[in-house]
């Protein structure tokens, strides 16, 4: 190891409350640079480690030094979401980019390949989130991980032989505004198709979010399961009825799974689905409670209970 290795300084900004420990379980680096060029690698440690802060990062790198202020083991704030915080390592570099700068980064990654007993992918800060970040470094990630590969196999000195950026497909910016524009489906159509085409979903939605200005907590996790989806409806937090069809629609999933999948942890297959005239008949005859009871037993099963108690109504009068 070439580089000084520097854990005197703690950020007190990570974890979800701040300060829980053991919450990361790393699957990718994050890269990215500290955007202003002649600021101090030191004041960019100090800042990351300020009480009260609300950003921070595992590491903060320049050439031949290397600052670890949030442990592998810990979710540090660097991303911008919830989900890539609990399931990455972020790396904050130096802006200017000296040979000497990324040849100490392809150190770390090389030492935290070794922590954790796998070679992690590499993405930039723009992967996950909307940004300009990592600047300069996002064209040479490939030449990062493949002089992290060379001193990860054991090598002592850097390559001499500059290795080409990265050449890709359409990058996640692109991607995002063909979902808008409709061309990868919704709901598990387009997460399949998605993944299918090598893009993480998660990332994807991050960034329509925030094509359409939606003000949501970056905390949570966009991408959800037909069966964490039907648990949510059976909780009441998408509504009922058309509400509820319009609401799962606009988020990008597809109601008729959602609601099947209802259906199934409810015990009602698809060909049990009942129709208003038969719920109403049966609300008269007792068979679904009173009051709240009944509203909630309806809304369960996958009904609107306005137009059951208003078809009951109606039989009744």
């Amino acid at each position: 190891m070439s580089y000084e290795y520097i854990t005197k300084y703690d950020s007190p900004n990570f974890g979800y409350p701040r300060g829980t420990r053991g919450q990361n379980k790393p699957k990718k680096i994050v890269i990215h640079y500290w955007g202003v060029t002649g600021q101090s690698f030191w004041g960019v440690v100090n800042y990351l480690c300020r009480n009260g802060g609300n950003t921070s990062a595992n590491y903060v790198v320049e050439s031949g030094r290397v600052a670890c202020i949030v442990n592998q083991s810990d979710a540090a704030w660097h991303s911008g979401t919830y989900y890539d915080n609990i399931s990455s390592i972020g790396i904050e570099c130096r802006p200017e980019m000296s040979k000497g700068d990324i040849d100490t980064v392809a150190q770390l990654i090389a030492r935290i390949w070794k922590d954790q007993g796998k070679k992690l992918p590499l993405v930039g800060h723009k992967d996950v989130v909307a940004t300009s970040c990592p600047g300069p470094y996002y064209p040479k990630l490939d030449e990062l991980y493949k002089l992290a590969e060379h001193y990860y196999n054991g090598a002592k000195k850097p390559i001499n032989k500059v290795v080409q950026g990265r050449s890709k497909g359409k990058d996640n910016l692109t991607i995002a505004k063909e979902v808008l524009a409709g061309k990868w489906g919704n709901g598990e159509d387009r997460i399949n198709g998605l993944k299918k085409a090598g893009y993480n979903p998660n990332k994807i939605q991050d960034i329509v979010n925030k094509i359409c200005s939606v003000n949501e907590v970056v905390e949570k996790p966009k991408v959800k399961s037909v069966t964490e989806l039907a648990k949510e409806v059976l909780s009441g937090n998408w509504g009922t009825g058309t509400g509820r069809k319009r609401r799962l629609t606009d988020a990008g999933y597809d109601y008729n799974k959602v609601q099947a999948e209802v259906n199934r942890i409810c015990g009602v297959s698809s060909t049990q689905v009942k129709s208003i005239d038969a719920i109403a008949s049966e609300v008269i005859a007792g068979k679904w409670g009173n009051g709240s009871e009944r509203k909630s037993n309806l809304e369960k099963a996958g009904y609107s209970y306005s137009k059951v108690q208003a078809k009951v109504n109606e039989l009744l009068s």
